[in-house]
């Protein structure tokens, strides 16, 4: 009996130990999280975000509403997490009553309310293979056409490559979307340069890795980017000269970086960073079809917002 007396004690003792320590951890990391939040620094202010991400709804609304009329950069993240923890915690219409940004908002509400229609395609698919249409704009509508007969298949490989602004990357998308790897498997000892872009991208679709180095640095750094899935090294060279995007080393970054580099082309599309507006909007549907298939045809400031509000809707 003393024995079994004494053993009771120990484990009420280690178990008493246990909660006082869990209670002062608790209570360690409220203070860390509230001292964050209520910092003038935005670096401060973005980590106190992050460490409360998977709170409730009400939780947050409590947090983060003194950040909504702060830093601009720092109340558009308050608002995108609250918004997240809306749909997750379906409360969509308690965000009403909150200052969170009027175009978010208005995107959240959107898709609280669409129906599961989804938008006919824009393009007459004959149009992808009218001999008498611009190459950039067949391989275009392409993208919105399921099938293609082999013939105009077959078109899509062998017509001049470029788009209008000198990328390649409609050309990439249009040949991943219709053709096969054997179609284009000798393009990796092409002459082209252009042609072997295009092979080294449709490996990094297939996640394969480019057994070859190349003579072109360009050929050759969008296979570094793809071989050794270097985001970062995508990140530092994916602008031009002039500011703009460079396409191709974009849609490296997308394959090696899906939503590292998804949240990236919102913001590069929203500020007008694309030579070839098309472009963005391609890539957002290849990659996210889920969401761009139910968008209006709207103007781009508010399609831009909608598929921004359904990608947060989606990492809930």
């Amino acid at each position: 009996m003393k024995h079994a007396s004494l053993a009771s004690l120990a484990i009420t003792i280690i178990v008493a130990t246990m909660c006082s320590a869990w209670i002062s951890y608790k209570s360690t990391v409220e203070t860390e999280i509230q001292t964050l939040l209520a910092s003038s620094s935005t670096i401060d202010q973005f980590a106190g975000i992050e460490k409360v991400k998977h709170e409730s709804f009400d939780s947050l609304l409590k947090r983060l509403t003194p950040l909504l009329e702060g830093d601009v950069t720092v109340s558009m993240r308050a608002s995108q997490l609250l918004v997240k923890s809306s749909f997750r915690d379906h409360c969509v219409e308690k965000l009403k009553h909150v200052l969170v940004d009027p175009e978010l908002y208005e995107s959240a509400v959107w898709w609280n309310e669409k129906k599961t229609h989804v938008f006919n395609n824009p393009y007459d698919c004959t149009l992808a293979c009218d001999a008498n249409i611009n190459p950039w704009l067949r391989r275009l509508a392409s993208l919105y056409c399921e099938t293609l007969d082999t013939t105009c298949t077959q078109a899509l490989v062998t017509m001049p490559l470029r788009d209008r602004d000198s990328s390649v990357l409609l050309a990439t998308l249009s040949i991943y979307k219709h053709a096969t790897v054997e179609n284009i498997a000798h393009w990796k000892e092409s002459v082209d340069s252009d042609k072997r872009k295009i092979y080294c991208l449709l490996q990094g679709f297939l996640h394969k890795k480019i057994e070859y180095l190349d003579s072109d640095p360009q050929v050759q750094h969008l296979a570094n980017i793809i071989n050794e899935q270097n985001t970062q090294l995508a990140w530092r060279t994916m602008h031009t000269k002039d500011g703009r995007i460079n396409p191709e080393i974009f849609l490296a970054g997308l394959i090696i970086d899906k939503d590292r580099f998804l949240k990236i082309l919102i913001k590069s599309a929203q500020a007008n960073a694309w030579h070839h507006p098309e472009h963005p909007v391609e890539l957002a549907r290849i990659f996210m079809p889920n969401i761009t298939k139910f968008l209006p045809p709207e103007d781009r400031t508010k399609w831009w917002n909608l598929f921004a509000c359904g990608l947060l809707t989606q990492q809930r």
